[in-house]
């Protein structure tokens, strides 16, 4: 963040830029975990038994090929040191707008119907000590 705007990475200390860059990466370091079981959890509500294993490797792959898209690009896109700060934007817009259009377009966690039958035993499933 301090790179796409140059003029804080001059007036900013270094322990503060060390601040926001250890705050920004233990956020990372929190979100990590959530967003690779995710996938697993949204094959096995969405798609019936026999389709979530495979809903779940393109989910997981869909995430590894941009990961791997965004590293393999970048060096060739933005060669020059003086394009930081555009990369930093040319990347977080497409985040942001999947972002925007998943809180305002995802209405639901669960499908209308649920995609097989252990699904539906597990969301009747009552256990009194989880309701308190």
């Amino acid at each position: 963040m301090l790179s796409t705007f140059p003029t804080w990475n001059e007036d900013l200390d270094k322990d503060v830029q060390y601040g926001i860059t250890l705050v920004a990466q233990t956020l990372v370091g929190l979100a990590n975990p959530l967003a690779f079981s995710l996938p697993t959890k949204v094959s096995n509500d969405w798609f019936p038994e026999v389709e979530a294993p495979m809903a779940s490797g393109f989910i997981i792959m869909s995430f590894l090929l941009g990961m791997v898209v965004g590293v393999g690009f970048t060096p060739i896109i933005f060669s020059d040191e003086d394009l930081i700060q555009w990369m930093n934007i040319a990347w977080s817009v497409p985040s942001m707008v999947s972002f925007v259009c998943s809180i305002t377009l995802i209405t639901s966690d669960q499908p209308p119907s649920p995609p097989s039958k252990s699904t539906l035993i597990k969301n009747k499933l009552d256990i009194p000590y989880l309701k308190k």
